[in-house]
């Protein structure tokens, strides 16, 4: 690569040429005028060529100082542009469900932070998938089947039953004893409850008394109140002291797990932030 002329020259020349006065330009600069006319001499003895030509209004260009003035300045318009686009890019909003978001997410935040240090994340929380737009990445709870993005799996999900405190010493949970309660499903999750019925040989979902939840921290919530039983990921630690009585016996990995989406125009995100992510919930 040829060398270039020193950058801090270049950029006193820009200046004054675009002005006309080197008094004008070290104000811009926040130097002295001796300071920009000694940065141009040392960048006209580094190009062998006069750059400046003074005269009674300030200082004008001279013929190879108006090419230069052209190059240069079109050049660093490109990367102040380049250098805006990247900035606009590292502005990233994490769509994720609130149980995750609240759980997880915002435990991390500090370290994710630390990682990224030019990245400004935005945390969103809905309970409805979202299509991504620009600038967007999710992290979904399911099965990873969405098209509008790359979908790398980060951390399996086994569930399993909770209910509040009346079911303690219950035993075995029976089809029967789903039947006898309310069954509270988080809108989304029809598909892992059917799955984890399956697994569990409780029979379908149809023909049970369900409630249905937009959000996984409230159903629990409202499991560990007495009010049904939902299912929830094995490692759930709730703040609901000792209300929140789990069956163990229901654990069953049904395929459902948490999944980082990006957009294919972001694909660059995916080499960088989902291995990190899987490291964490290691």
């Amino acid at each position: 690569m040829t060398r270039l002329p020193n950058l801090r020259g270049l950029e006193a020349f820009v200046t004054v040429g675009a002005g006309g006065s080197i008094r004008a330009a070290a104000g811009q600069l926040n130097l002295t005028p001796s300071a920009v006319s000694r940065r141009i001499a040392a960048l006209e003895a580094d190009m062998g060529a006069s750059l400046l030509v003074r005269t009674p209004q300030g200082v004008a260009l001279t013929r190879d100082g108006r090419t230069l003035h052209r190059v240069v300045t079109k050049a660093f318009h490109a990367i102040a542009q380049h250098v805006d686009g990247q900035r606009t890019q590292r502005r990233i909003t994490i769509k994720a469900p609130h149980s995750f978001a609240s759980r997880w997410l915002a435990r991390h935040m500090p370290r994710l932070r630390e990682r990224y240090p030019t990245v400004a994340f935005t945390i969103e929380t809905s309970p409805r998938i979202e299509r991504l737009g620009a600038g967007e990445i999710a992290i979904r709870f399911g099965f990873g089947d969405w098209r509008d993005g790359i979908v790398t799996r980060l951390v399996g999900v086994p569930m399993q039953a909770v209910a509040g405190p009346a079911w303690r010493d219950h035993g075995r949970l029976t089809r029967a004893d789903l039947e006898a309660t309310r069954v509270l499903v988080v809108s989304g999750t029809e598909r892992v409850w059917s799955r984890w019925l399956g697994a569990n040989k409780l029979g379908p979902l149809g023909g049970l008394q369900t409630l249905s939840f937009d959000n996984t921290d409230v159903a629990i919530r409202a499991a560990a109140a007495g009010t049904g039983i939902t299912i929830a990921g094995a490692s759930v630690a709730e703040p609901t002291g000792n209300r929140l009585v789990p069956f163990p016996v229901t654990m069953a990995d049904v395929g459902a797990g948490y999944y980082l989406v990006v957009p294919r125009a972001q694909r660059g995100m995916v080499r960088d932030l989902a291995p990190w992510l899987r490291s964490q919930f290691r």
